[in-house]
């Protein structure tokens, strides 16, 4: 398994900013990070298919695309897509998103148990591969151990998102070290603030009110 040095970055196109969006993820590139991921909001499969274009080594994914959204087939068509044209730099993130954003998108009638559901997704997905072709490695998104142990169990990967620093390091003594050894991928996705090397109080509090209105949204879900 390659050992990287630099983080991966997470990035979304928003309205009037996407051409520049893309000239970012060369310069990314370019600056020798370990990998692209393109969160939930926004088009993060059409970014990743962007960029799949614009760049030619960095490591692209979604982090995460939500199962109840598209037809396990149709995404699996997408994915194997992205597989093929990227060369093999793409991983497909799945998860099932949040109620929040279930009722947005009007999709609150599909969500059923979020581990019978997951299994039942990738199993439909895999089942289509005759159809769309070889598929992208599959990494679902965990907070808890249940859905972490099934990533283990018919996935290739896990990623969190603002994972806590107290638990993930007991959550990732559960994925056995043939899983790791063979390249089970594992992502924690963090809200991250650059401060200079001897930042002033000012900067630090700055840096805090910051990751505040960031996670503001993630305390309040259920």
């Amino acid at each position: 398994m390659t050992t990287h040095n630099m983080p991966g970055i997470s990035l979304t196109a928003s309205p009037t900013k996407r051409v520049k969006t893309i000239e970012l993820g060369k310069r990314i590139e370019a600056a020798g990070f370990s990998g692209i991921y393109a969160p939930s909001f926004g088009d993060c499969l059409g970014l990743c298919l962007s960029l799949a274009h614009a760049t030619t080594t960095i490591r692209l994914g979604t982090s995460i695309q939500p199962i109840y959204f598209r037809h396990p087939t149709e995404l699996a068509l997408t994915a194997a897509y992205l597989h093929e044209i990227s060369g093999g730099r793409f991983s497909l993130g799945i998860g099932v998103s949040h109620a929040p954003v279930h009722n947005t998108f009007g999709v609150t009638e599909q969500v059923g148990k979020p581990l019978s559901d997951t299994r039942a997704y990738v199993e439909s997905m895999r089942a289509a591969t005759k159809q769309v072709g070889e598929l992208p490695p599959i990494v679902l998104a965990t907070l808890r151990d249940k859905m972490l142990d099934l990533a283990i169990e018919i996935g290739d990967g896990a990623v969190w998102a603002n994972a806590s620093l107290s638990a993930i390091s007991k959550q990732a003594a559960r994925i056995p070290a043939d899983r790791i050894t063979a390249g089970f991928h594992m992502g924690n996705m963090l809200p991250t603030v650059v401060l200079p090397e001897n930042p002033s109080d000012e900067q630090i509090a700055a840096a805090a009110e910051i990751h505040r209105k960031t996670l503001n949204m993630y305390v309040r879900l259920p």
